[in-house]
C-alpha cells in the first residue's frame, strides 16, 4: 500500500502575524517613499498590512495608491477626521523579499505629513473578514474576528506637538511614534476562538489629543 507523501512545500502554514516596522516624513509633497522597510520572513502566503495616515490642507482625501515592494495594496478601510486628517489600513500579497519600499501617494499635492506602521501575516485568507472605525476622544468600535484569525489596529492622534500616551484595549499595543504634530499607533492580536463584535478602544492621555481616529481590520484562515 502506497502511503501519501508530504513535504514542507504543501504542508499548510499555520496562521501567524507580526508587527514589523514604522516610518514617517514631514517633508511634504504628494508621494512619500519609505525605503527598505522591514517586511519580515518571506513566504508563499505572506501578506503585508500597512497602517497609514496623513495630514494635509482643507479637502485632504484618502491616498490614490499604496505600494509595497512594487505591489499595489488594497485599501481595506479609510477614515477621515475633519477636512485635513486621514488614516486607514491596507494589505498586499508580497511573498518574496525581506525588505522593500512602501510608497504612499496622496491625491493632493499639499500633503504635509505622512506615517506608516507595518505588519505581516501568514496562513490566512487574503480576503478581508471585517473592518471598523471610530473618531472620538475615546475611540471605540466592534469587529468580528474568525477563529484562528488576527485583528490589526491603527490610530491617529493630533496633539499639536504634544507627546500623548496611546492606550489600547482589546488589542495588544505594538508601537506609537510621533509624526510632526500628530502621533500614529499600531496594535494587533490573534484569537484561537471566534470573536463576535469584539470591542476595541483607543484613548490618548497625558496630554489629551484634540483629534483622534482609529481603524481596525481582521483576517481569518
Amino acid at each position: 500500500m502506497l502511503m501519501p507523501m508530504y513535504s514542507s512545500y504543501n504542508k499548510p502554514v499555520p496562521p501567524s502575524a507580526n508587527y514589523l516596522d514604522t516610518a514617517n516624513s514631514t517633508a511634504g509633497g504628494t508621494a512619500f517613499t519609505f525605503e527598505d522597510m522591514d517586511l519580515g520572513t518571506a513566504g508563499s502566503t505572506r501578506n503585508i498590512v500597512v497602517g497609514f495616515s496623513g495630514q494635509g490642507g482643507s479637502g485632504f482625501a484618502q491616498p490614490s495608491s499604496i505600494t509595497v515592494a512594487g505591489v499595489t495594496a488594497t485599501i481595506d478601510i479609510g477614515f477621515a477626521i475633519g477636512a485635513e486628517h486621514e488614516l486607514g489600513l491596507a494589505h498586499a500579497e508580497v511573498p518574496s523579499g525581506t525588505s522593500g519600499d512602501v510608497v504612499v501617494t496622496w491625491p493632493q499635492a499639499a500633503s504635509l505629513r505622512c506615517g506608516v506602521q507595518i505588519f505581516n501575516f501568514f496562513g490566512m485568507s487574503t480576503t478581508l473578514s471585517d473592518s471598523a472605525s471610530d473618531g472620538a476622544n475615546v475611540c471605540s468600535a466592534n469587529i468580528d474576528v474568525p477563529a484562528g484569525g488576527f485583528a490589526f489596529g491603527y490610530c491617529y492622534a493630533y496633539n499639536n506637538g504634544g507627546a500623548g500616551t496611546i492606550v489600547w484595549t482589546g488589542l495588544t499595543e505594538d508601537n506609537e511614534a510621533p509624526v510632526g504634530n500628530y502621533e500614529q499607533g499600531a496594535a494587533h492580536k490573534g484569537f484561537s476562538s471566534a470573536q463576535d463584535q469584539l470591542e476595541v478602544t483607543m484613548t490618548v492621555s497625558s496630554p489629551l489629543a484634540s483629534l483622534e481616529g482609529m481603524v481596525i481590520t481582521s483576517f481569518g484562515p
